[in-house]
């Protein structure tokens, strides 16, 4: 058993003695009730249950109702030792003991209720045999009698102990004494039940086993004090066994206020305690009257520190109070979040625990389950427990410096703003889940742009103990969040606070914020004057700077990171996160880890562009140039001194899908030298002119031959022909000009939908509406003028909806003119450009665009267009049409897209 383990049981056993109980076993539910009494114990129910459950049996409970004295003994079922009894004696209760604590202040011993416990105990503990007894009686001084020690002389009478009548022995302890492990009883008691305890330990030493008092008042050690314990049979208690525990309500640095505990003289090994300081403005629900003399103060705090101590039986109650001093702003919740810190390291939960007295319930409930944690209970007596360091160097130092498991335990106290260390000294896989293979595996470790991109950057880790350095300032000294002291008027102290570090931070101008937490440790003044340095949590945040050089971390989730002016660093870590610029923001600098992230600058995405050399890139007026040797993408929009950093920019991905939301593409090209030409709009060739009318013939495609001036024919025109075309499925180069009319081209063959076969064609459909399917191969489609349906099918495609002007209409000039086009009523085109790395440019009118499987490029130009990234057209006619529904639920609203006459199929698993 550790030290902490024998003070939070004696605590209990001290607390449980202001409670009136049975003698016996008695029905648990019974115990539990009388337990829980506002008037005796005020313990929460689940500490009621475990302790009704391991004191299921008074041994015997004693009152006397001439002095106020009580006690309680009580028989251990558990702990380590079986059958252990201790002997748990009452504080103060008001009005009964007002007179024993007047002898304790007056004459520096609680006369009465000492004699009381003394002839007690004499009777209990003996049996079939008559005993002494003691008695306190008043006298003329002339009269007192021989033997007799005057307590209190006075000219008419004086209070003596004499020596009182024997009496029988009642034998109720005999047995259960005999049954004892070390035939031995413990003492323990709060208050005026820690001076009686103390007083025992004297009177009955032989008798005496583990001595534990809390906020006890002492002895003065005076001639008739000394008297008096000597015609008891004993000595004014010095010291021997005795553990002297006092709570310490006092901040980090300075010394507790105790206005009962050692009054007199403090025997016994002195332990302070920290508690949660009951004068303080934040506890809604004070412990009424004794406050911070409370033995449920010091009960609670003790239940905490046990949860620290079974980890760590080395940790102190010195580093016990710097830890419960640094775990909250203020003091109301600081034991929750010391279990809070706990519950998240043992992965039981993140979720705060409420806070304050009438709340312990879910502190105990919190306490249990943790206990009863597999982890938790692998790792009891395995770890090293210490305080988070408060200054910013040498946390860095911990978190750079050291290597192994101690790294990733200062690595981890430090990202989660932990008022405390827990090193895995031993090695025994506390923090495995962040090691290789681990859950988290590298996310503690240094953040690595080739092998481990889940890390911790130097700029966030410099960033994070200047803000943990705050925090901890702020909470071991009970500052607000603006390193004020609550306690002093603003109005009437300046500076506040009164020393120099808060002083220095209120001088910085900056704003450190945790939405994790909620902690924030700022200035305070006008945002826009302040550097922000923001840090989110595990789910999606909104994060914005202001004017000054911000530093905004998203952390896990998908976050908005908008920095605002001045040269702001955004890190968005794992998940889709947005990035926010402005014109004016100036010199902005992203690091998105993972590439997952969108950039929006004005409202638009900077989603694409298009190369112009090795090293540069450009759409419209913006370029995208190779930085940093190779290592980043600086983009600078034209007529601004903005710039954007992508730090860490992965061009290999960049240009085969996307990274940070943008696509480094060449610009595309139509397919040249094409081995045969298609001419539509001509007439059919006569193969015969010898015989009547016109003799077609098919050529090796299945088309019927033009006089299309090509192979020595003429070249006569069938304006606006409604022309059929096949393709060859051959690896090969060709061209379709079909004019205008209604056509249809199968540009590789009659099965050019659904084979992978074919070559890179080249197909102007002109005016009409065409149906043209491009099958395999790169190909360039333009429908030209009117409504058509153009797939592209396998391969990397370009598909216009109208023309590309002879192949001089750019991706640049398509964005643009889109920007300021005027919609046009009317049917629209249905573009798909199915499988492969496909650009689609839709036209004016209100069009159906489907990228399919690939990184595609869609363009919708004017018309109020529908999109589908990944969709693929299966089936379609000319006349196809979309509806758009908007339905409402529940406050639910379901927005539904209609087909008619065209049928998709989705390729999310497998799109761009």
């Amino acid at each position: 058993m550790n030290d902490a383990t024998s003070l939070f049981n004696a605590a209990e056993l001290a607390l449980a003695s202001y409670s009136t109980l049975q003698d016996g076993a008695t029905a648990i539910d019974d115990q539990i009730r009388a337990l829980r009494l506002t008037s005796g114990a005020q313990m929460s129910l689940t500490e009621a249950i475990a302790f009704a459950s391991r004191f299921p049996t008074v041994v015997t409970h004693f009152s006397d109702p001439a002095t106020g004295f009580q006690v309680t003994v009580f028989k251990d079922t558990v702990g380590d030792a079986p059958g252990n009894l201790t002997v748990a004696f009452r504080g103060t209760e008001i009005p009964e003991d007002l007179p024993t604590g007047a002898d304790i202040v007056g004459a520096g011993a609680g006369y009465d209720q000492i004699v009381a416990m003394a002839n007690w105990w004499a009777k209990v503990s003996a049996k079939d045999q008559m005993v002494q007894q003691f008695r306190l009686a008043s006298y003329a001084p002339e009269a007192v009698p021989e033997g007799a020690v005057v307590l209190r002389p006075n000219g008419v009478q004086s209070l003596v102990l004499e020596a009182a009548p024997w009496a029988a022995a009642t034998g109720e302890l005999t047995d259960t004494i005999a049954a004892d492990p070390d035939g031995r009883v413990d003492v323990t008691g709060h208050s005026l039940g820690g001076h009686l305890a103390m007083a025992f330990s004297s009177l009955f030493a032989a008798r005496t086993g583990r001595v534990t008092v809390f906020n006890a008042p002492g002895f003065t050690s005076s001639a008739v004090n000394q008297a008096f314990f000597a015609k008891l049979g004993g000595s004014i208690p010095t010291g021997g066994l005795i553990v002297n525990v006092a709570a310490d309500e006092a901040l980090v640095d300075s010394d507790p206020f105790h206005w009962i505990a050692g009054m007199n003289s403090r025997p016994g090994q002195a332990i302070n305690i920290a508690i949660e300081n009951q004068l303080s403005p934040d506890e809604p629900a004070r412990f009424l009257p004794a406050l911070n003399h409370s033995i449920v103060a010091l009960t609670d705090s003790l239940a905490v520190y046990k949860l620290l101590a079974d980890l760590d039986p080395a940790l102190s109650p010195a580093n016990y109070k710097v830890i419960l001093n640094q775990a909250a702003m203020g003091t109301v919740a600081s034991y929750e979040r010391v279990v809070d810190t706990l519950e998240s390291l043992f992965t039981i939960n993140d979720d705060l625990l409420p806070s304050g007295n009438d709340r312990r319930e879910d502190l105990y409930r919190a306490i249990t389950a943790l206990s009863a944690n597999d982890l938790y209970k692998v790792m009891r007596g395995t770890l090293d427990i210490a305080p988070s360091a408060r200054e910013a160097t040498t946390l860095l130092e911990q978190v750079r410096n050291t290597t192994g498991m101690d790294q990733l335990a200062y690595r981890y106290a430090m990202t989660e703003l932990n008022p405390f260390v827990v090193r895995d000294a031993n090695l025994s896989g506390l923090y495995a889940r962040f090691q290789a293979g681990g859950a988290n595996g590298g996310e503690l470790d240094d953040y690595d742009p080739a092998a481990n991109l889940k890390g911790l950057t130097q700029t966030y880790l410099e960033d994070r103990a200047a803000f943990v350095e705050r925090k901890l300032y702020i909470t071991a000294l009970d500052r607000n969040q603006f390193y004020e002291d609550p306690t002093i008027p603003s109005s009437s102290t300046f500076p506040n606070p009164p020393d120099a570090q808060g002083q220095a931070y209120q001088g910085e101008a900056k704003d450190f914020q945790d939405r994790a937490s909620g902690f924030i440790a700022s200035t305070g003044s006008n945002p826009n004057s302040l550097r922000h340095f923001i840090f989110g949590g595990a789910e999606g945040d909104v994060i914005k700077g202001a004017d000054q050089e911000d530093d905004l971390f998203g952390g896990a989730g998908d976050d908005i990171l908008v920095g605002g002016k001045g040269n702001d660093y955004l890190e968005g870590g794992t998940g889709f996160d947005t990035y926010g610029f402005n014109s004016g923001d100036g010199a902005d600098t992203v690091l998105d880890a993972d590439g997952k992230g969108i950039l929006i600058r004005d409202g638009k995405a900077i989603a694409l562009a298009i190369r112009q050399s090795s090293t540069q890139w450009s759409l419209g007026t913006t370029s995208f140039t190779v930085a940093n040797n190779g290592s980043d993408l600086s983009i600078s929009p034209a007529g601004s001194s903005d710039t954007i950093t992508l730090k860490d920019f992965n061009f290999a991905v960049a240009q085969s899908a996307s990274y940070d939301g943008l696509r480094l593409i060449d610009a595309p090209s139509a397919p040249t030298g094409e081995v045969r030409t298609f001419e539509g709009d001509r007439q059919d060739w006569d193969s015969d002119p010898n015989q009547n009318g016109i003799q077609t013939q098919n050529d090796a495609y299945g088309n019927t031959v033009r006089v299309d001036g090509q192979g020595g024919r003429p070249d006569i025109a069938q304006v606006d022909r409604a022309d059929l075309f096949f393709g060859s499925n051959a690896s090969e180069v060709e061209r379709f000009n079909t004019g205008g009319g209604d056509d249809t081209v199968y540009a590789d063959g009659l099965y050019s939908g659904t084979s992978l076969q074919g070559g890179s064609d080249l197909i102007e459909t002109g005016a009409g509406r065409d149906i043209a399917v491009a099958g395999g191969g790169n190909d360039w489609v333009e429908g030209g003028a009117d409504a058509d349906i153009l797939t592209g099918n396998a391969g990397d495609d370009v598909i216009y909806a109208d023309t590309s002007d002879e192949q001089t209409l750019t991706l640049d000039q398509v964005i643009a003119a889109g920007e300021t086009a005027v919609p046009v009523a009317g049917q629209g085109d249905l573009l798909s450009g199915d499988a492969g790395d496909d650009f689609l440019y839709g036209l004016d009118t209100a069009d159906l665009l489907l990228g399919g499987e690939g990184e595609d490029v869609i363009v919708g130009g004017a018309g109020d267009d529908t999109i589908y990234g990944d969709a693929s057209l299966s089936s379609g006619q000319l006349d196809w049409s979309v509806t758009r529904e908007v339905t409402t639920s529940g406050g639910v609203a379901d927005y539904v897209v209609h087909f008619s006459n065209a049928v998709t199929t989705s390729a999310d698993a497998v799109g761009g």
